[in-house]
């Protein structure tokens, strides 16, 4: 790829992904209005579809086909996982189940199956994992210097994370002291859940 084109096809990518998440955030963070589930999915499957489709007529995105084409993966297993799997009537129990190791379990394993549906079309597509970087990668790679999160010159990775407790500091404090803000963030770019309006159970 000419090097002039990088940064359009990287603007292209990033309209797409916002395009796709940015309006449903925007209007039930702000407005407080749930769109129908049928524009959840809609929205980004038509964005991605349309994407997808003008990579065979504009050779300027061209580059972008697999990006798109995976974006179409992603939201159709999505909504095979979402709105399908996680209504039969045994997952339904699991997820209203008031025991956290079932019901976090059970919600973990329905993403698990949307990310293995990626991982499979990536593999169908590279057939090997170092090429769609699915492979351990170098851990004793050095740190770029961060003042602020105690990263020293010389310092890798390997060490990095044992040997810094303000990284240990700022990686808990949310999940402590914000327990609704971290819910919020694990629950983003998820199709609605069929667990009730009353859940989590307090």
């Amino acid at each position: 790829m000419e090097h002039s084109k990088k940064p359009f096809i990287l603007i292209v990518a990033w309209v797409a992904i916002l395009a796709s998440s940015l309006p449903h955030i925007i209007l039930q963070e702000l407005f407080h209005y749930k769109l129908p589930e049928e524009l959840q999915v809609g929205i980004p499957g038509l964005i991605a579809l349309a994407g997808f489709g003008l990579t065979f007529l504009w050779q300027a995105i061209r580059p972008l086909r697999s990006f798109f084409g995976l974006l179409v993966v992603l939201v159709a297993a999505q909504w095979l996982v979402y709105t399908q799997v996680d209504r039969l009537p045994f997952y339904q129990s699991w997820l209203h189940n008031p025991s956290f190791n079932v019901y976090m379990l059970a919600e973990q394993s329905l993403r698990l199956m949307v990310t293995l549906a990626v991982i499979a079309v990536l593999f169908a597509v590279k057939k090997k994992a170092s090429a769609f970087f699915l492979i351990k990668g170098d851990t004793a790679a050095p740190v770029e210097p961060v003042n602020w999160l105690g990263a020293k010159p010389g310092e890798r990775w390997n060490t990095f994370g044992a040997t810094s407790p303000s990284s240990s500091a700022w990686g808990l404090w949310p999940s402590w002291s914000l327990p609704d803000a971290r819910r919020s963030i694990l629950s983003f770019g998820r199709f609605p859940s069929s667990r009730p309006s009353c859940w989590p159970p307090r």
